[in-house]
C-alpha cells in the first residue's frame, strides 16, 4: 500500500523505508537477527550488547552505550521492536512480513 507522500506501509502500519533505514546499521542488523533466534523474541540489551560487541570486536560499554542511547529508540520508532529503558528489555514487535524483510537483508548481507 502506498500513501499520499508515495511511502509503502507493510502489516502493522510499519512503513518499508523505516525498516531498510533499521537495517541500514550493523548493530542494528546484528540484535535484529540476534533478537529473531530468542524464546519469545525477547533480550535484555546488556546481553544484546554483549554480543554485538564479540561480533564486531567492539568494546562491549561503547555498544551497550550506543544500543541503549540510539539503536533501541531508533527500532522503537519504526515500530519493530519495543523496548523499555526502564528493565532494558528489548522485544521484537514486526510483522511478518517485516520478519521477511529482515532475513531477506541478513541472507543478502552473508553472501557478500
Amino acid at each position: 500500500m502506498t500513501d499520499d507522500n508515495g511511502d509503502s506501509e507493510g502489516n502493522a502500519g510499519i512503513d518499508t523505508d523505516d525498516v531498510l533505514t533499521a537495517m541500514s546499521a550493523r548493530y542494528r542488523r546484528i540484535l535484529l537477527e540476534y533478537l529473531l533466534t530468542q524464546p519469545d523474541d525477547i533480550l535484555e540489551i546488556d546481553e544484546a550488547a554483549t554480543y554485538i560487541a564479540t561480533e564486531t570486536e567492539s568494546d562491549t560499554s561503547e555498544v551497550y552505550v550506543t544500543l541503549f542511547h540510539h539503536h533501541a529508540p531508533l527500532l522503537r520508532a519504526s515500530g519493530i521492536v519495543d523496548f523499555d529503558r526502564r528493565s532494558g528489555v528489548v522485544r521484537y514487535d514486526g510483522s511478518e512480513q517485516v520478519t521477511e524483510m529482515i532475513e531477506a537483508i541478513i541472507e543478502f548481507e552473508a553472501v557478500e
